[in-house]
């Protein structure tokens, strides 16, 4: 009895035996079947007798081994053994070459991402095969998935009533073994994007702390109204989204209810910059204090676009004076400092200079608190600048 393919999966194998199995090395499986040629590739494969040096870059001599070591492969009873040994003895060179243009050959048909879509479209992903939320390697058996073989079968090879009960069997073996080297493919991606997960999930605990250390030490100082820095605000939202992004596809399945929690905290930080009459009705109290604090100063997309008219208008207004200013010529020859040329200059030209109708510089700071213990940005501070001890700020 021959080998059971499931004992050796390799790409060659699943090729080879289903030659083997359908008797057809004259006009090779699957690349005889229409369905194939019209939805996989037109080609024919170097141990085809329709392939040519053109077709597959092998010359006569090397055709003739690769079809030698084929056929030596569809007599013998012991396919794994047969293909271990040829490693090193006279088909070697065949066996490699067969090996190479398979490699380079699916990659063309995109065999791969054409297997996967298939299996989805029967409702098996990557995603929803990982059983286990600690281990997203550990997938459902294959054979859980052999339920996609037949829809694989009619749009890969044609309509399986047409076939006989051989091509059938042989059929459904080569897609068993194309299944299990997609359960070998998924493993790694999922046991990669596990270290990703781990990676984010480290990050933003890291970030969690710094914040939670940030807090402790203004409440050991005293500051009852501390406020967490923006940029360690925009860590700890780049660290939320990042996290989301990797969990992916996981993140509705095994994942979902981390992912539900982290999307909710996303939302509620969102929901914190944006104008009340815009939130949606989320709890903005979950999040740390500071972070609130620090979210609430960041102006809504409504509050730029006001400041940006205002500035808009402000230029403009500015720019209608006119403002004709006469500076005395230079002589660069004689440059030392950079600013002797201007020295002559009062308070009110140097404002002429910058187009200014006042000397002032527009949205910048125009007083300060005396005692400066606030931020001047926070509420705290901007109601500390509007009261009448705050003195006022000049250009210099």
């Amino acid at each position: 009895m021959n080998d059971s393919p499931s004992a050796h999966f390799s790409l060659t194998a699943c090729f080879l035996d289903f030659v083997a199995d359908t008797n057809s090395l004259d006009d090779p499986a699957p690349f005889c079947y229409d369905a194939w040629r019209q939805n996989i590739t037109k080609e024919f494969p170097p141990w085809s007798p329709f392939a040519t040096q053109q077709s597959v870059n092998f010359d006569d001599d090397q055709r003739e081994a690769i079809r030698a070591f084929v056929a030596a492969y569809c007599a013998t009873d012991k396919r794994a053994a047969f293909l271990a040994a040829a490693q090193h003895n006279n088909h070697a060179d065949a066996r490699r070459n067969v090996q190479d243009w398979l490699k380079k050959a699916t990659g063309r048909w995109a065999l791969n991402a054409k297997l996967e879509a298939g299996l989805e479209e029967a409702g098996i992903t990557i995603f929803n095969s990982s059983v286990d939320k600690d281990q997203l390697d550990n997938l459902i058996p294959t054979s859980m998935a052999y339920s996609a073989i037949d829809h694989l079968m009619d749009n890969w090879l044609g309509y399986e009533g047409q076939m006989d009960n051989r091509a059938r069997m042989a059929g459904h073996r080569f897609f068993r073994g194309l299944i299990s080297l997609t359960w070998n493919r998924w493993r790694g991606k999922a046991a990669a994007r596990a270290e990703r997960i781990k990676k984010a999930e480290k990050n933003l605990e890291d970030i969690r702390k710094h914040i939670e250390q940030l807090e402790a030490d203004a409440k050991e100082r005293g500051e009852e109204n501390f406020m967490l820095p923006m940029a360690d605000a925009k860590r700890y939202h780049s660290a939320l989204e990042e996290l989301v992004t990797q969990l992916g596809g996981w993140a509705e399945t095994v994942r979902s209810q981390q992912a539900t929690e982290a999307r909710e905290e996303l939302e509620e930080m969102r929901a914190t910059i944006i104008d009340d009459d815009e939130k949606p009705p989320l709890n903005a109290a979950k999040l740390p204090r500071s972070l609130r604090r620090a979210l609430e100063n960041i102006p809504s997309k409504r509050e730029a676009e006001v400041m940006h008219l205002k500035i808009t208008e402000l230029l403009e207004a500015l720019d209608s004076e006119g403002i004709n200013v006469q500076l005395k010529p230079v002589n660069y020859s004689e440059w030392s400092e950079g600013v002797e040329e201007y020295k002559h200059l009062t308070i009110e030209d140097i404002a002429a200079c910058f187009a200014l109708k006042e000397p002032r510089i527009p949205i910048f700071a125009e007083k300060t608190d005396n005692v400066g213990n606030e931020d001047p940005w926070s509420p705290v501070g901007q109601r500390a600048l509007a009261q009448p001890g705050a003195s006022p700020l000049a250009l210099f």
